[in-house]
């Protein structure tokens, strides 16, 4: 029996995920096993290996089939979850457990998600822009808040669950879309908190290289929520509402032609709000690239996230 098991979801065992599994085995904390749940067992010689392994194969599931059937095969009270293309922070698993054992009414934390420095610098910029709360909508997932927190839910690339918690609510949905929402809101729903610690920390190389993987990611981001709101109606709006609020007034620009005065409000407001976020990305950041691509990323992030919400909502569920 061990304190935590470390739950790792990847395609494929690869020496892509070595900078994930030295993170893990760099801890100060040293009673937890690590399963790394892969679609192919294709074990490489160049992997690291350091401590064992348990290599459960999961092949063509979604995400959430993937994190059942590591739980399953778990040995640890606390489940840790982490993606293949972070790496955790020195004290990350210690922090961890600290605060989830803080409270018995805590079920869930989550932490800080920072960017990757071996990103490309238009990542670094699109992310660090992302990470402004009111940009994004005030998102735990892209966000760094300063202090400790209740939230509604925390992203899976950086959570720690209580094993009989996860148990009592029967696992994850098995979809490929918002699963981490979605079980922090049945686990709320029991009566337990999803707490935010700033010291729970991970770096994560984000898939967003260009402009083009930018608007894909938001436009499947949005797509998601979309769906989840239709299939699960016991989501909290407020997981959903900031993002498409911002969205549905940018789109709104061209319906408002035959309004010029309404028009006019929108288009004033929009571009005051976009002109603050440039000024505070920059002040915050110091690099001028802050004031030229600010208003752009914003302007794709929202169009990109209505779209594929809109999707979301029309194909709805089992679509």
């Amino acid at each position: 029996m061990c304190k935590v098991s470390v739950v790792i979801i990847t395609k494929e065992l690869n020496s892509k995920i070595n900078e994930t599994l030295t993170s893990i085995f760099n801890q100060n904390f040293k009673d937890y096993e690590v399963i790394c749940v892969c679609h192919k067992n294709l074990l490489q010689n160049n992997l690291v290996t350091d401590v064992p392994l348990k290599i459960v194969v999961c092949p063509n599931t979604s995400r959430g089939t993937a994190r059942n059937m590591g739980v399953a095969n778990s040995l640890g009270e606390i489940i840790a979850f982490v993606d293949d293309d972070c790496v955790v922070e020195e004290n990350w698993l210690q922090n961890g457990i600290k605060t989830l054992y803080g409270d018995d009414k805590i079920g869930v934390v989550g932490g800080t998600v920072k960017v990757h420095e071996a990103l490309p610098n238009f990542s670094q910029i699109a992310l660090n822009v992302l990470s402004i709360p009111f940009i994004n909508g005030w998102s735990v997932t892209f966000s760094s808040f300063p202090t400790k927190r209740e939230v509604s839910y925390v992203p899976t690339c950086n959570a720690f669950f209580k094993k009989d918690v996860l148990e009592k609510v029967e696992g994850f949905k098995e979809t490929n879309y918002c699963e981490d929402v979605e079980i922090c809101s049945r686990i709320k729903k029991l009566g337990y908190t999803i707490v935010y610690d700033p010291k729970v920390k991970v770096k994560h190389k984000w898939n967003i290289w260009d402009w083009r993987s930018f608007i894909q990611h938001f436009y499947n981001y949005g797509r998601g929520r979309g769906r989840a709101m239709m299939e699960y109606p016991y989501i909290s709006r407020t997981n959903f509402s900031p993002l498409a609020v911002f969205s549905l007034l940018l789109i709104s620009i061209p319906l408002l032609i035959l309004e010029p005065k309404v028009l006019l409000i929108v288009a004033v407001t929009l571009a005051a709000f976009a002109l603050f976020c440039s000024i505070y990305a920059y002040s915050k950041f110091r690099k001028v690239e802050y004031l030229i691509f600010t208003p752009f990323l914003m302007a794709f992030m929202y169009l990109s996230y209505m779209l594929g919400f809109f999707v979301g909502i029309v194909c709805g569920k089992g679509k």
